[in-house]
């Protein structure tokens, strides 16, 4: 693909790639981008950190399936509180993950990394409604982080072997004489080849060959159980052996639709909906020339000049996870309220580990209803307004709240202060990022003309000023 030429690498540029890269970046670091050239940033994006703190529940115990009818000394009555105990922190543990994966997006030193584990997270959908265990959707986010911009077929194969997903999409329990075809299908249909690429019967060939791919019966991990492998002959996209998972998979691989199937749905996440037939076949191509590794994929469309054109620039509707992410980002806030992550999360439809179903959530204007866009402008309100909270002491017995976690001298520094002018655009790149069109501009400005000289700006002023750029159509666009 055509590389976007060196002279064109501007703050414009740089705030676009570190936002769709990303989540957000502040003026520093756009700056920063600014400085060193494209290759470099591009780059940098890669450099993964050595560890990723897990949450605290997450120990060697929660590995181990518990096993409530071994507990022989106990009575009925108490196996069942066991059981609703174990079911309770549960649920409090699989909302305690989708927290700590928002905080992830916010302060992680490697914000493509947990982007593109945002991206698998919607392709290889799976849901914690259906799986139950937090610990197997925990290590399947690993699993995303893990071969986030790695191989694909290293991907593949370790999703299919994942036991969130074995449990999800039933093949725990598919052993040969009785194949069970949901992953067989979801893995064509969905995941590497998209529908009208298959004959059933290659559906019906790939269950066989994926039956024994179950879970270990004590613990949450994989196991090839070859007692309940169907060991006899398949015929599978022309080709005939006695396959097993492993086999179907590269035979995936070697078909092109598999890259360009791969290569839509990347162009489509990062850039823009509908790529032109060229833009496909010259990634597909670099896909299969690098033997399904993403990295050089991802660099050939960071890098290209159709992902800084005009069909790209601020195109496309923030997801729920991009807009909290990057609203916090933009307001300085690392550790964002749980219960206000959570809240949002859910009530603009994106709650993370519970897709919708298997397809994943849909993108663009779904994300966009009346209801959901008067939440995003509420809770905006909230965020720029949040207090700290002071836990309870004896003599005070009720929650009180402290100052705003929200520093507008943070977000606003005084000298941007100085002129209107300055602090106009600042305060544009602080929470637009990349620059607004000439149009968008001049409604934002006729907004500031109504304010107070920019010196008398009081720290209700700088809120009330966020709270109306953060509501308005342009902030859902990147």
């Amino acid at each position: 693909m055509k590389p976007l030429e060196p002279e064109k690498w501007n703050r414009k540029r740089a705030a676009h790639l570190l936002v769709r890269s990303g989540f957000g970046a502040t003026p520093a670091q756009i700056d920063a981008a600014v400085a060193q050239s494209l290759e470099k940033t591009v780059d940098v994006l890669f450099q993964i950190p050595k560890n990723v703190e897990p949450p605290k529940w997450i120990t060697p115990g929660v590995a181990f399936k518990p096993d409530f009818r071994g507990m022989n000394a106990l009575t009925d009555d108490e196996r069942r509180r066991l059981r609703r105990l174990y079911q309770r922190e549960s649920a409090q543990n699989a909302r305690n993950l989708g927290i700590w994966w928002i905080q992830r997006m916010i302060t992680s030193p490697c914000p493509l990394q947990e982007k593109m584990a945002l991206f698998w997270h919607g392709h290889f959908a799976t849901s914690i409604r259906k799986v139950k265990v937090p610990y197997m959707m925990y290590k399947q986010n690993q699993t995303f982080r893990e071969h986030a911009f790695g191989n694909f077929q290293k991907l593949v194969t370790a999703v299919s072997q994942d036991p969130a997903m074995l449990v999800y999409l039933d093949n725990t329990r598919s052993k040969a004489g009785s194949p069970n075809e949901n992953y067989a299908r979801e893995l064509m249909e969905l995941f590497t080849l998209g529908e009208g690429h298959y004959t059933e019967e290659d559906i019906k060939a790939s269950a066989r060959a994926f039956t024994g791919w179950q879970m270990q019966p004590t613990r949450y991990e994989f196991i090839n159980n070859t007692r309940n492998h169907d060991s006899g002959k398949k015929t599978f996209l022309g080709q005939t052996g006695n396959f097993d998972g492993n086999d179907i998979i590269r035979i995936i691989l070697e078909q092109e639709q598999s890259s360009k199937f791969m290569v839509s749905k990347l162009w489509n996440f990062f850039a823009y909906e509908n790529p032109s037939t060229k833009i496909i076949d010259e990634l597909a191509q670099t896909f299969r020339d690098n033997k399904y590794e993403l990295k050089p994929l991802l660099t050939a469309i960071f890098t290209s000049n159709a992902f800084y054109s005009k069909k790209a620039m601020r195109t496309q509707i923030k997801s729920p996870a991009q807009w909290l992410a990057g609203s916090c980002m933009a307001l300085g806030i690392k550790d964002p309220d749980p219960n206000l992550s959570a809240n949002a999360m859910r009530t603009l439809g994106q709650e993370l580990f519970n897709p919708p179903n298997v397809k994943g959530w849909d993108d663009g204007y779904s994300w966009i209803t009346t209801a959901s866009l008067t939440a995003r402008y509420n809770l905006a309100n909230q965020l720029i307004n949040q207090r700290k909270r002071i836990k309870p002491t004896e003599d005070k017995k009720r929650r009180r709240f402290g100052g705003y976690i929200v520093d507008t001298a943070d977000v606003l520094p005084w000298n941007k202060r100085n002129r209107l002018e300055e602090a106009r655009s600042h305060l544009e790149y602080v929470v637009y990022q990349p620059p607004l069109a000439k149009e968008d501009r001049a409604k934002i400005d006729s907004f500031f003309d109504t304010l107070n000289p920019v010196s008398d700006w009081t720290d209700a002023d700088v809120r009330n000023i966020l709270h109306v750029m953060m509501s308005t159509p342009q902030y859902q666009l990147t």
